[in-house]
């Protein structure tokens, strides 16, 4: 428990080192943001008075037009050295100006729609460094926002100085964890949805691939503003479609959680959080603030999910809890920068921490198949001695000899009835589920087998039975087997009845036989059930079934005064197929 304490310690002071604030360097800083709606070059002088301008931080201008924005700069002279630079971000086109004189555009301004050429989102301009002196100086900018949506007008704008090598190499810096995360996160998605085509249909393998693709087109939507750029009449469909990955990584997430845990109400759950990220996205304004509160909203539920597992005692679950706890720590620790800059990295943590947790499933996985390839194997070879038994053979053979001397048009007959017996049973000798008219094949020739035998007549009659519903190989076999070997049957026509039925546990498949005990064999007390006998019969037919149907099975016997009836349900079973 030290140890991961340690870990866990570890993962988060490395995480927190990756975090650094964007601002301006120690000694610049910006302070009086006003902006007036209209157009006048002589805004840009220095000297010009704006003191009765609008407060940028009330809000900019919400119909589309052209209007300026006035800065006013303070160097001291321990600012930083030149070479300097602006970062800007803006919802429109705009000229930048220093001290009145143009130092760069994004764009074309325009003086409408058609005249406007629209600028990148995010821009770094470079100040003359002749011009970047200790003191006050006035920066101004003149914009046009005629591609602009309303949603993001009055509120989309931010500006700082810092050194201009500083942010051309933190434009990159911030993106580089991100880039090498998403290589990570395709390859992990990839091969986990190899594994679920191709391995193990596995929900839980399906889960995560499709919760790293997620995640990966959000890093993608994410990241491509500061590695490539676009022009700022784009910015509001990239952020409807950061909405749309958030709020599938915020439902994903806790669904992979469900299935990873086995844990119940999984469409409940999952339908509820689709709902709650979907009215959260609808009714909280902005699409940071709403993509911010459904990461809030769905942490907390994976934590609750994942500390739950953990009280059941499901493996994995610790190391899940852990890596959950560093992504909601650093949220906490880092409130203002976790979405910039520390949502990617936490989550790499997490998707590590999930990774190891699928690496120790798999390796149970694998090993519940080998011990599965076993006991089938084993299985096949029970099914295949069940028709070989040297008395069987003996008996056989015996009355082959018989007939042939006396009756030879029967023996031909009886011999055609062995070998469809032997051709059916061969198979599906390696089948782990057969068609129920496959097996009432089986169980036919055996019965015609046995008529010539015991010179009687054996039928099986059958009631509402689907031909196409999948069970185990021989079972009914099986119990028909038992009833003739059980039972003394002397003479006339003996009637087997198989009916298949519908229950509350899924489908229920009955066979009743004639009752006629030997006379040395105390008759049960009617309406009892024999739930424990373990002859190899049962023993095989329970192998079979946990086998096709693990844990969702159900064999009960009865006696009554005439009758033994054998009842197999197949729980949550719909069709012939698991629900």
């Amino acid at each position: 428990m030290i140890r991961t304490l340690l870990l866990f310690c570890s993962l988060l002071c490395s995480l927190l080192s990756f975090y650094s604030f964007a601002g301006s360097d120690q000694g610049t800083y910006i302070k009086d943001e006003r902006y007036k709606v209209g157009d006048d070059i002589r805004w840009a002088v220095p000297d010009f008075a704006d003191q009765d301008w609008k407060a940028v931080f009330d809000g900019l201008p919400k119909e589309q037009t052209v209007y300026w924005i006035r800065s006013h700069v303070m160097v001291d002279p321990q600012a930083s050295p030149a070479p300097m630079g602006i970062y800007t971000t803006a919802f429109g086109s705009y000229e930048l100006y220093w001290d009145g004189q143009l130092i760069d555009k994004s764009g074309v301004v325009g003086i409408d729609q058609a005249s406007e050429i629209p600028g990148p989102i995010v821009n770094i301009s470079r100040v003359p460094d002749e011009a970047y002196t200790a003191g006050e100086h006035i920066m101004s900018m003149r914009i046009s926002s005629f591609h602009s949506q309303d949603i993001a007008r009055e509120t989309y704008f931010g500006q700082y100085l810092a050194s201009y090598e500083r942010l051309q190499f933190k434009r990159y810096k911030k993106n580089l964890p991100p880039i090498m995360i998403l290589g990570g996160l395709l390859i992990i998605a990839l091969y986990f949805l190899q594994l679920y085509w191709i391995y193990a249909r596995d929900k839980p393998f399906l889960m995560f691939s499709l919760l790293c693709f997620a995640v990966s087109a959000l890093l993608m939507t994410e990241s491509y503003k500061g590695l490539f750029g676009y022009t700022y009449d784009w910015h509001i469909f990239r952020l409807t479609l950061v909405s749309f990955w958030t709020g599938l990584v915020a439902v994903l997430l806790p669904l992979f959680l469900l299935y990873q845990f086995e844990l119940p109400f999984k469409k409940r759950l999952t339908l509820a959080a689709a709902l709650i990220m979907l009215s959260i996205n609808t009714w909280v304004p902005g699409y940071d603030f709403s993509a911010e509160i459904m990461f809030v909203v769905t942490f907390i539920w994976a934590l609750i999910i994942a500390l739950y597992a953990w009280r059941k005692h499901k493996q994995g679950a610790m190391l899940t809890v852990l890596g959950l706890l560093v992504v909601v720590l650093t949220k906490v620790l880092v409130p203002y920068g976790f979405q910039d800059s520390l949502f990617f990295p936490s989550f790499g943590i997490l998707i590590l921490c999930v990774l190891t947790t699928l690496t120790q499933r798999m390796k149970v996985t694998q090993q519940e198949r080998n011990e599965a390839l076993v006991n089938s194997a084993q299985l096949e070879i029970m099914l295949l001695k069940k028709n070989i038994q040297p008395h069987f053979i003996l008996n056989t053979l015996t009355s082959i000899e018989q007939w042939i001397e006396e009756e030879p048009q029967t023996a031909v007959k009886f011999i055609d009835a062995l070998a469809d017996e032997f051709k059916v049973m061969n198979a599906m000798a390696d089948q782990k589920q057969v068609p129920l008219a496959q097996e009432l094949d089986l169980c036919r020739s055996h019965l015609q087998i046995m008529s010539y035998r015991k010179d009687m007549q054996f039928e099986l009659a059958t009631i509402n039975t689907n031909p196409e519903l999948l069970i185990p190989p021989a079972i009914i076999h099986t119990l028909i087997e038992n009833a003739l070997t059980h039972n003394i049957y002397l003479q006339g026509t003996i009637k087997m009845t198989l009916t298949q039925s519908t229950v509350e546990q899924g489908i229920c498949l009955e066979l009743t036989a004639p009752l006629n005990l030997p006379k040395n064999l105390p008759n049960k007390e009617p309406n009892t059930l024999d739930n424990q006998s373990n002859g190899t019969g049962l023993k095989y037919i329970r192998s079979r079934l946990e086998e096709s149907y693990p844990g969702l099975w159900d064999l009960q016997e009865q006696q009554t005064e005439a009758h033994w009836i054998t009842k197999i349900i197949f729980k949550d079973l719909i069709g012939g197929k698991v629900k």
